[in-house]
């Protein structure tokens, strides 16, 4: 694991012990919001949790970061899907300070309304420092939900601080340039080919003679 993987597990380790969370065992006693790391399809990651009992499951709402972004999440009726409620809608949440809306999407693979938002969003210090708190549907498809703000702030701040812009990609490394061939003076080997034709000494006791050699024959007459 690298130094920076292990820098980052020891940040949520501090947090989570500052912050008195525990690991999230899915039974969620809805009094309080908490703060836990939960594995996610992107890894790890410290996410803030609050609740709503229901008759038949519990509604969900969750703050969690990636990056520079904060990924809110809602689960109303994680039994339901898209067809029933619509994909997208706005959620209106509802505080005694006062009233944000949210566009969201929905996800399929555990039914949540999703959106990704800057952490310096105004709905997070709304929800930090109301007591209560209420999500709505304007269309009405989905009944509101009553969800506690007990400890919100330390939940949230948690979540937030963690924070931060991602590492920039390395550069590509250069590509390597082919050398232009020499233009120097030096001589070039000779192209392969068959071997130049050596002389072959003539037959008996005659003396060769030599291509350029001048004098007289050894005829005598």
């Amino acid at each position: 694991m690298s130094l920076r993987s292990w820098a980052t597990y020891a940040v949520m380790a501090v947090l989570l012990t500052a912050h008195g969370a525990a690991a999230d065992d899915g039974d969620h006693d809805c009094k309080a919001w908490t703060a836990a790391v939960q594995e996610r399809e992107e890894g790890p990651a410290l996410t803030a949790t609050a609740c709503a009992k229901t008759d038949t499951h519990d509604a969900i709402l969750e703050i969690v970061c990636f990056g520079e972004e904060v990924n809110i999440r809602y689960i109303h009726a994680p039994d339901k899907g898209a067809d029933e409620f619509g994909p997208k809608r706005d959620f209106l949440f509802i505080t005694n300070k006062g009233r944000r809306a949210v566009f969201m999407t929905f996800e399929g693979l555990d039914g949540a309304f999703t959106a990704y938002l800057d952490k310096e969003h105004p709905l997070f210090e709304l929800l930090m420092e109301s007591r209560t708190l209420s999500v709505e549907d304007p269309t009405h498809r989905l009944k509101s939900r009553k969800i506690t703000l007990k400890d919100s702030r330390d939940a949230i701040t948690s979540v937030i601080e963690t924070c931060k812009p991602m590492p920039a990609a390395p550069a590509p490394a250069p590509c390597a340039t082919a050398q232009p061939a020499s233009t120097s003076g030096a001589a070039q080997a000779p192209a392969p080919g068959p071997a130049p034709a050596q002389p072959t000494a003539p037959a008996g006791d005659a003396t060769p003679r030599t291509s350029g050699v001048t004098g007289p024959s050894g005829d005598k007459r």
